[in-house]
C-alpha cells in the first residue's frame, strides 16, 4: 500500500525552474525524496532509541521532533546546468578540491541538484567526536544508511562535494540527479 508521507515543510525546499520536458522527473524525485526524509527520520529515531535508555529516549524523540531536528533538511534545485551549478558553487559554497577527479561532474547530464542536511543532533555532537561515542555510531550508522537510500534510488546521483567537504548547516552531501 501506498501510504502518504508527510513531512515537515522546513525539511524540504524545491526550488523548481525545471523546462516541462523534465517536469515529470522533478515529481518524482520529489516524492522519492519524500519518502527519503521520512526513511531517514524514522532510522536516526531508532538509533536514538538503541542508545539511550528508555525514558530518557521518549523524552529526547518529543523534544527533538518538537524542534524539527530530528529530520534531514534537503534541497532540490531544478533548472538550468549553469543556475545549478550556480546554486552549488555560489550559493553553498561547495569547492571542488584538486585531488577530487571532476569527470563525473563534466559529463553529468543532471535535470537537479539535492544538497543533504543531516539532523542537526548528529552534525552536532559528532563535530564533538570524543565527547560521545554513542553519537558517533549514530552518525556512522545514519551516515551507511543515507548511502544505502542513495544506491536504491531510481536515480543516478553523481556526488559533487569531495570526500570530507561538509558544511554543518547547510549542507553534507550535494548531487547531481540524473
Amino acid at each position: 500500500m501506498n501510504e502518504e508521507v508527510v513531512v515537515p515543510q522546513y525539511s524540504l525546499d524545491v526550488q523548481n525552474n525545471a523546462p516541462p520536458d523534465v517536469q515529470y522527473k522533478v515529481k518524482h524525485l520529489i516524492s522519492f525524496t519524500e519518502q527519503m526524509i521520512d526513511q531517514m527520520h524514522d532510522e536516526f529515531i531508532k538509533f536514538v532509541i538503541h542508545f539511550s535508555d528508555k525514558d530518557y529516549s521518549k523524552k529526547l524523540i518529543q523534544f527533538l521532533d518538537d524542534k524539527l531536528i530530528s529530520y534531514p533538511k534537503i534541497t532540490i534545485n531544478a533548472d538550468s546546468k549553469e543556475n545549478m551549478q550556480s546554486f552549488v558553487f555560489d550559493e553553498l559554497k561547495v569547492s571542488l578540491s584538486d585531488e577530487k577527479d571532476n569527470s563525473d561532474l563534466h559529463y553529468a547530464h543532471p535535470f537537479a541538484t539535492l544538497s543533504i542536511e543531516i539532523p542537526k543532533p548528529i552534525s552536532h555532537f559528532f563535530s564533538k567526536t570524543n565527547v560521545l561515542s554513542d553519537w558517533n555510531q549514530i552518525y556512522s550508522n545514519f551516515i551507511n544508511f543515507i548511502w544505502e537510500l542513495i544506491r536504491s534510488a531510481p536515480f543516478n546521483f553523481v556526488r559533487i562535494n569531495p570526500l570530507g567537504q561538509h558544511k554543518i548547516n547547510s549542507y553534507y552531501y550535494v548531487f547531481y540527479v540524473e
